[in-house]
């Protein structure tokens, strides 16, 4: 599983939902390696695990904090909550709360320590396309995605659907029924052709 990757636990401190890359970043408290996709992704092949065997996700939803702006900062009475990516961008997207995370593949908004919510860590459509590109960089056996209910279903500014990011690269997708008949119809010879 590659989000959740965070939350208010004992010796943690505020992160990513579903980072691509650790980058580096360790936890205040312990020391230990801050968790990414690609650290689960390694792991599972150093334990012998084949490539083709493993996915990552692209998360459809967010993990809002309260208390925290940013990512790394302490948790002491901070909590967290689940949000769609639809809540995000309807009801907290800004451009000036957006933060790129260039070393770890993080998408976040950083709000004002006054707000119920201060730090939302989603995967933005720049982080899905990356995630894709990884997939296939890594020739790993696929993405997932959780949950595809909630995602955005129009864009706006650059916040635009996710189905329009590069996951489904054929077209846009209106229904449901539209969006099986889409991802049933992806090239897939060009998918089996990556691994050579």
């Amino acid at each position: 599983m590659t989000y959740d990757l965070s939350g208010p636990w004992a010796d943690w401190s505020s992160w990513y939902n579903s980072n691509l890359y650790t980058a580096g970043k360790t936890m205040p408290s312990n020391g230990h390696p801050m968790p990414s996709c690609d650290q689960s992704v390694q792991t599972y092949i150093t334990a012998g695990i084949a490539p083709s065997k493993l996915s990552i996700s692209a998360c459809f939803y967010g993990t809002a904090w309260t208390g925290d702006t940013a990512p790394l900062q302490s948790i002491t009475g901070a909590t967290t909550l689940d949000i769609t990516y639809e809540q995000i961008v309807d009801k907290y997207y800004t451009d000036s709360a957006f933060q790129w995370d260039p070393d770890t593949h993080a998408a976040y908004l950083s709000l004002s320590a006054t707000t119920q919510l201060a730090f939302i860590s989603y995967d933005s459509p720049q982080l899905c396309q990356d995630k894709v590109n990884y997939v296939l960089t890594n020739k790993l056996g696929g993405l997932m995605c959780w949950n595809i209910g909630q995602q955005y279903s129009h864009s706006i500014g650059d916040q635009k659907s996710l189905f329009e990011s590069g996951l489904f690269p054929t077209k846009k997708v209106e229904t449901f029924y539209e969006l099986l008949k889409t991802v049933m119809q992806v090239d897939i010879q060009s998918w089996y052709n990556r691994a050579e």
